[in-house]
């Protein structure tokens, strides 16, 4: 198990606490009066998703959806599986994506695929945090948190093995206590296969 050492600050609790009411007024104002159906990509988004939608006052219904591409110790994505789909229908409805990390891209690309051939009014994706990295595939959210650099961060809904989740920040998990996916014998953090 890893120790506090391991981690080093990145966003305090109070800037998350900020910035997670800036995103709320945002979508609030661009679906003034109508029903918003938010999908929430479980895990690493429960503790946004949760304090997002606590600041927002419009009409709101909310489902979840499991994918994986990582697991275990592992900090490489590999092939994308969806654990648990949502059940509410979507069609003609206007819907935000929750997400926690805007990484590869894959992850996203993949939910948006699915929930727009159900024919939503609208959708639209929110991400916690997003990478400053190259992507192949090419998405951009209409809501972002933060823009951060290509590491491993852990807190406020993400994990690494399991662990730091209930952090009230996000920290950056030092580069020495990564351990690789390969000697883990572990897969990458993975959902459904993309095409």
């Amino acid at each position: 198990m890893l120790s506090i050492d391991s981690i080093e600050p990145l966003i305090p609790a109070a800037r998350i606490e900020e910035r997670v009411a800036e995103l709320a007024r945002q979508i609030q104002s661009d679906h003034p009066g109508g029903e918003l159906v938010v999908i929430s990509v479980l895990g690493g988004s429960v503790i946004f998703l949760a304090d997002l939608v606590r600041k927002m006052k419009i009409p709101i219904r909310i489902d979840t959806m499991s994918v994986s591409s990582y697991t275990g110790k592992a900090v490489v994505p590999r092939r994308l599986r969806v654990l648990k789909t949502f059940s509410e229908d979507v069609r003609n409805k206007h819907v935000l994506i929750v997400d926690d990390i805007l990484d590869s891209g894959a992850t996203l690309a993949a939910v948006l695929r699915d929930v727009g051939a159900m024919r939503p009014a609208s959708l639209k994706t929110c991400v916690f945090l997003r990478k400053k990295r190259q992507r192949k595939i090419e998405i951009s959210p209409e809501y972002v948190g933060f823009d951060i650099e290509d590491n491993f961060v852990v807190g406020y809904g993400l994990d690494y093995d399991g662990m730091y989740r209930n952090l009230p920040h996000i920290a950056v998990l030092k580069k020495g206590h990564l351990q690789s996916p390969q000697a883990e014998g572990t897969t990458e953090r993975s959902t459904f296969t993309t095409p």
